[in-house]
């Protein structure tokens, strides 16, 4: 446990608990960094719904007793999945968490479903299925182009983002601004900070009016937008989000600046799965209306891959090596999941 640790603390450019804290994988996961990633689990899954008692290392156990073992190696942002479904698990590949039989049966595991939404073809739908320029740039120019021009023509707007796995966030920048009728006083810039050569960047909000510098001039150049209608006033329609839990970091920011715009109040609960306190939060107001439930983040990024050795087994690790510093975030809002 000790070289994952060490490995994560050298990557990670901001102050992490020291090693002499971490006991274990499980408190590796417990530092609710988004951009970790173990691999420690499958796209397989279990559903021990019907179950009394599993074996693991030979041991019976009841099916409650193996579930407060098993999430605590699971990721935090992964977490929402079994709030939606207390007892579909995932299947987890170390050797110690291993099941080898349920009620006396060899288990069987079964793949994460993949759903399918229909295509919406009505002019106030947007499709956005990636926020990742590189890879979707046509989709997002489309758009966002498509929304500068008939933003108005509209009293409700459909935000699709189901599956969206983030991206980046000049397309996110666009939308928001193109909503909110320009830049507001609380877009403020914000402050990363990279392992990098302990590089701290500043970017702004302002690829609406000016074309940004460094590194995010290709990325504007690759959009290809022209000729944006501007707004000095925010859209005084409705907003329909429709999002689900494979939402990454980009698609999140998304949707929280949306809440923080466009909702009269914003409730902030927690629950509670098998002890693990889970953030979630729901926008209400006659302007903004969320249908699913969203994944979350704590503010890291850009992981790298390294594998080390766990429990005698070869596992693919990621490792963040960013973090925001500053960002028009309250900080009560890291890690929380947005739902219905």
């Amino acid at each position: 446990m000790e070289h994952i640790y060490t490995y994560l603390k050298l990557n990670y450019p901001e102050s992490l608990p020291p090693l002499s804290k971490i006991k274990s994988y499980s408190d590796i996961v417990a530092l609710k960094l988004s951009h970790f990633n173990g691999f420690i689990l499958s796209n397989m899954l279990i559903d021990l719904n019907n179950t009394s008692h599993v074996q693991i290392n030979n041991k019976l156990i009841t099916t409650k007793e193996y579930i407060k073992l098993a999430i605590k190696h699971i990721r935090y942002i992964e977490l929402i999945d079994i709030y939606l479904s207390p007892k579909i698990i995932p299947q987890i590949l170390l050797p110690s968490l291993n099941i080898q039989y349920v009620d006396n049966e060899l288990p069987t595991f079964f793949k994460k479903p993949i759903i399918t939404y229909p295509n919406i073809n009505s002019k106030n739908h947007y499709t956005i299925s990636s926020f990742d320029i590189e890879s979707n740039h046509k989709q997002l120019s489309e758009v966002i182009q498509r929304l500068s021009k008939t933003r108005d023509d509209y009293s409700t707007i459909h935000f699709h983002l189901e599956g969206n796995g983030g991206g980046d966030l000049i397309p996110v920048h666009f939308i928001i601004l193109c909503l909110c009728g320009g830049k507001q006083k609380w877009m403020t810039n914000y402050e990363v900070s990279e392992t990098n050569n302990n590089k701290r960047k500043t970017r702004n909000w302002d690829p609406w009016s000016i074309e940004p510098t460094g590194d995010y001039d290709e990325q504007y150049k690759k959009l290809n937008i022209k000729n944006l209608s501007t707004y000095t006033t925010p859209y005084s329609g409705k907003i329909i989000l429709h999002i689900d839990t494979e939402n990454g970091s980009s698609a999140w920011f998304f949707i929280t600046y949306l809440i923080y715009v466009f909702a009269s109040k914003i409730k902030r609960y927690t629950k509670y799965l098998y002890g693990i306190p889970i953030k979630l939060g729901k926008a209400t107001g006659k302007q903004i209306k969320i249908y699913g439930c969203s994944s979350t983040t704590s503010g890291d990024g850009n992981a790298v891959s390294k594998d080390f050795n766990l429990e005698n087994t070869k596992i693919k690790f990621k490792f963040p090596t960013q973090e925001n510093l500053n960002r028009p975030i309250k900080s009560s809002d890291w890690n929380r999941f947005w739902v219905e």
